[in-house]
């Protein structure tokens, strides 16, 4: 078997840097240059793959990875790593079950990512409705990294801890996910980590948005401008580092806080940029959630054509993928209603 070399190595490690760093026209370059010169090797690929998913080419990503997988001197390691790629871009295409299924696999070819991936199973669990599985597997995640010491692990306990938070709102505890978020805080600089600020500020402002709706604060109060505001600087975060991978759920979120404060421009403008990003990563259940949160607008300002087109293609995708359609703020799931209003 194929073990990869010094060089190998050096270049990987180069282009990672150069991605973490922002800089994916250089990384891009780099990339280039080693096809040109036929050192273009598994490793390099791999890492390409994620640079084009973070720019929401999931169509480059999945050939690459797919790429890996037919060659014959790809190691475990990389065949492991295309399939955990390959498993992010069916999560996103609202594949979730085979998303798994590469998670699996990946398991077995090279069980030390057991761990990484459990972070993005318990992701894919949530999307499934089963929060008590995510929770348990990052309660035990957690702690395994607390035990081994947060200082080279910090941005993974974040992480973790993000999820938790999340698994808790979707089992409806929201007041118990915006605690875990708060600990966390306390525990950890999340702010070093400029992905994981955006993830914790997002599901922070959009759990304060929950918690405020349910024990009935007003709209307009200073609880649900500071949720609004929280989720302004996870997108403003989102768009500074260019995370096309982020997809259009922050968008989304804000959109909603807007509506609920009777904002319908907004909201519309926030719906609007969920639907594009959404798009752009081909997040399908985003586009679908999107679509269904501007017919409740146009529905609110009268336009009820408009508003039946809309949930009638959202109505399509989430039966296309599986996905009951939920519309908890607008409670007409007969469309033939909207029509008649």
């Amino acid at each position: 078997m194929r073990h990869m070399s010094q060089r190998e190595g050096q270049k990987r490690k180069d282009l990672l840097r150069l991605l973490r760093a922002g800089k994916l026209t250089e990384a891009g370059d780099l990339f280039r240059s080693s096809i040109e010169k036929g050192t273009a090797n598994i490793g390099l690929q791999l890492v390409q793959a994620r640079s084009w998913r973070k720019l929401g080419l999931m169509e480059r990503a999945s050939a690459l990875y797919r790429d890996v997988l037919s060659s014959d001197s790809a190691i475990a390691r990389e065949a492991s790593e295309a399939h955990i790629g390959l498993a992010a871009i069916d999560y996103y295409q609202g594949r979730v079950e085979s998303a798994l299924n590469h998670l699996d696999i990946s398991d077995e070819l090279f069980p030390p990512f057991k761990e990484l991936n459990a972070t993005n199973r318990a992701i894919y669990m949530i999307a499934m409705n089963r929060p008590d599985e995510a929770i348990r597997d990052m309660t035990a995640k957690s702690r395994n990294l607390k035990r081994k010491g947060l200082a080279e692990r910090e941005g993974s306990y974040i992480g973790c801890q993000a999820i938790l938070a999340r698994a808790y709102w979707m089992k409806d505890d929201p007041a118990r996910g915006l605690k875990t978020l708060r600990s966390l805080r306390a525990e950890c600089d999340v702010e070093k980590y400029p992905l994981l600020e955006a993830l914790v500020l997002t599901y922070e402002g959009y759990m304060q948005f929950h918690v405020e709706q349910k024990y009935g604060v007003s709209a307009g109060s200073s609880r649900m401008a500071d949720a609004s505001s929280k989720l302004k600087k996870a997108v403003e975060i989102i768009e500074r580092i260019d995370y096309r991978e982020a997809g259009g759920e922050p968008y989304r979120f804000l959109a909603e806080i807007y509506l609920a404060m009777g904002d319908h421009q907004k909201a519309g403008v926030a719906a609007r940029r969920a639907y594009r990003a959404a798009f752009i990563i081909g997040e399908r259940i985003e586009v679908a959630n999107a679509e269904m949160l501007l017919g409740v607008i146009a529905f609110r300002e009268a336009e009820i054509d408009q508003a039946a087109a809309r949930l009638s293609r959202a109505k399509a995708i989430f039966e296309e993928i599986g996905v009951q359609m939920k519309l908890e703020s607008f409670n007409l799931l007969d469309l033939n209603l909207v029509r008649a209003s």
